[in-house]
């Protein structure tokens, strides 16, 4: 039998998956609803045809590094590497996205980006759409105690207790000195909303524990 990947069965296909499913799930679906599970014989191989697949997912997926706006209306949001969810799903409604999953699958785009050739990154930049989507997210937070960072805060009385410099600016609000308060282990680690388990830090410093190197492990 023939078949020709087209967009509408890719996009019922992830609506029947729920709106949201991995690239592998969705060429699965795409071949038995479609294909009686097997490779139609205008593909070459089953290789061609699941890359197809994917080739069209891609095109109508923002995030995808040749989406050309001018071209592709937005259909599909790239979760993180692999998993794809609707952009709009079928009650016509963005669908909330896992803020944590999102900012983790931008920071693999941005690597991917940064190993890239300048010509095409700038070759994409042109193609790019201006305005972005913007769409509702989800995130779990951590109900912490006030308690511990008004004291944490009056403790370090406008200095960083990791670098000693004095707070980098005065909040715009009240003219009181920004500091940030950090946890030393971190919450999600098991650490305790406690004044022990906190430091103030400025927001150079506090990016560099999140983001910079581990520092060496404490000699016993």
């Amino acid at each position: 039998m023939k078949y020709t990947v087209n967009i509408n069965d890719i996009e019922q296909a992830l609506i029947n998956l729920g709106g949201q499913a991995d690239a592998g799930k969705i060429k699965d679906k795409i071949t038995i609803d479609h294909c009686s599970g097997k490779i139609p014989e205008n593909y070459k191989d089953k290789r061609s045809f699941r890359e197809t697949i994917q080739r069209n997912i891609e095109n109508y997926c923002p995030q995808s590094k040749d989406y050309d706006a001018s071209k592709y209306e937005e259909k599909f949001i790239k979760v993180k590497r692999g998993l794809y969810r609707l952009a709009v799903n079928h009650r016509n409604q963005v669908p909330p996205l896992n803020l944590a999953d999102q900012e983790a699958n931008f920071q693999l785009m941005v690597e991917d980006s940064l190993t890239d050739s300048p010509s095409s990154r700038q070759k994409r930049l042109l193609k790019a759409i201006k305005i972005p989507m913007k769409v509702k997210a989800i995130t779990e937070i951590y109900i912490r105690n006030a308690d511990v960072v008004a004291e944490i805060l009056h403790r370090a009385r406008g200095t960083c207790e990791r670098c000693e410099k004095s707070a980098p600016f005065a909040r715009r609000k009240d003219g009181t000195p920004y500091l940030e308060v950090h946890h030393i282990t971190r919450l999600a680690e098991g650490g305790e909303d406690t004044v022990d388990n906190a430091i103030a830090l400025c927001p150079n410093c506090h990016r560099e524990l999140h983001f910079g190197p581990k520092p060496p492990p404490i000699q016993s």
